[in-house]
């Protein structure tokens, strides 16, 4: 319970609410405990968790999202999966990944094997990537990825091991941006939603410290950051994907640091 404290510090009378609600009260939200809450309990506790959390509207302005070339991203990784295995280029975290069909599938989190720019260099980046799941998919969640994530990070906590961009959370009912477990802005919105059958385009960056999510060209939420999560153990990239999904194509850019930090 002090370690749980201690993840989620922005928790709210933490000891005096069972397991599930000092969870979500936290601002996890997660799946398994969503069915034991009263909705408008939900509600309620959304918004003391964003409010704690120091989301403002003027942090969910819309940005309008740019090809990499046209903001001067330098592509560093691409992998497409035109083979039968998952390879040395990336390192299973949690769950069951492999290549098959000429599509990464599996659930749980995957990083990386290398870091980004890599060697001695730093420098922000960004993430697009195509994912889908069938359409006959009878629940769906958390069609997310990482940024700046450390490969030492805690598995049981994956999603806390650097930028989580979180589309479709909570069975596919709200988004998030979190910097190693802390929510920086979060959303609920029926609008935007994991589309079974639908192959959707995710795009998430840090832009020298503005954090933002794209899905399908749409801006979902951005969060400016003062001091970014960079360098050594701050610099894979991966998925996390709460229920079993497809990505078809990855490409991973970098803006680098003149003379690194």
């Amino acid at each position: 319970m002090k370690r749980n404290c201690e993840v989620y510090p922005k928790a709210l009378n933490w000891m005096v609410l069972r397991g599930g609600r000092r969870m979500t009260r936290a601002g996890l939200f997660h799946p398994d405990w969503l069915d034991k809450a009263n909705s408008k309990h939900v509600a309620s506790w959304k918004q003391i968790a964003a409010a704690a959390a120091g989301e403002t509207q003027e942090q969910r302005a819309t940005v309008e999202l740019q090809s990499a070339a046209q903001a001067g991203w330098e592509l560093v990784f691409h992998d497409a999966f035109d083979r039968e295995e998952l390879g040395d280029n990336w390192k299973a975290v949690a769950g069951n990944w492999q290549v098959e069909d000429g599509a990464l599938r599996g659930q749980g989190a995957l990083l990386t094997a290398q870091g980004f720019p890599g060697g001695d260099a730093v420098g922000y980046q960004r993430m697009e990537f195509t994912a889908s799941v069938e359409a006959d998919a009878p629940r769906v969640s958390d069609m997310s990825c990482l940024l700046h994530a450390d490969p030492e990070a805690d598995k049981r906590q994956s999603w806390t091991a650097g930028y989580f961009f979180q589309f479709g959370g909570q069975w596919n009912e709200s988004h998030r941006i979190a910097r190693r477990g802390d929510t920086l802005v979060s959303a609920g919105d029926s609008k935007i939603a994991i589309v079974p059958g639908k192959t959707h385009k995710i795009v998430a960056e840090n832009d020298q410290g503005q954090l933002s999510l794209f899905v399908d060209g749409i801006n979902v939420l951005t969060a400016d950051e003062d001091a970014s999560l960079l360098g050594d153990g701050a610099d894979r990239v991966g998925f996390y994907f709460y229920t079993p999904f497809k990505v078809h194509d990855v490409k991973v850019y970098v803006k680098r640091l003149a003379g690194g930090l």
